[in-house]
C-alpha cells in the first residue's frame, strides 16, 4: 500500500489535509489543518471506515485547542500490533463523543 493516498473531509474542526502511507508502518498528512478542539482526539485506522466498532488508534493526542494546526506536516506510526492490511482508511476520531472530525479511504495511485 506505499504510495497509497487519501483527501481527509472536512466534517468538523475545520479538518483537512492529504494522508499518503510512506512505508509499511508510516504514514504522513501534509497540509494538516484542525482547530484542535474536541475530547480525546487521535488518528484512527479501520476497515471500511468502521472506526467505532473496530478503529484503532495511532499515534500521540491531537487535541490542542486553542493552538491547533495551520498547514502542518505530520508523521504517524502505526502501533506493533498493526499493519498496513489492519486499515484501508483513516479518521481524526473524536474518542470520547465517537464521531469523525474528517476521514479518508486510501486509494491506490
Amino acid at each position: 500500500k506505499v504510495g497509497w493516498t487519501t483527501p481527509l473531509s472536512t466534517l468538523f474542526h475545520d479538518v483537512k489535509g492529504n494522508a499518503t502511507i510512506v512505508d509499511d508502518c508510516t504514514i504522513v498528512i501534509t497540509g494538516f489543518f484542525f482547530d484542535g478542539n474536541g475530547i480525546d482526539v487521535k488518528l484512527y485506522g479501520a476497515i471500511d471506515s468502521n472506526f467505532g466498532a473496530a478503529g484503532f488508534p495511532i499515534g500521540p493526542q491531537l487535541f490542542n485547542f486553542p493552538v491547533g494546526y495551520d498547514n502542518e506536516t505530520l508523521s504517524f506510526t502505526l502501533p506493533a500490533d498493526k499493519t498496513m492490511d489492519d486499515l484501508n482508511s483513516i479518521s481524526v476520531w473524536c474518542v470520547a463523543a465517537s464521531i469523525s472530525f474528517g476521514d479518508g479511504v486510501f486509494i491506490a495511485p
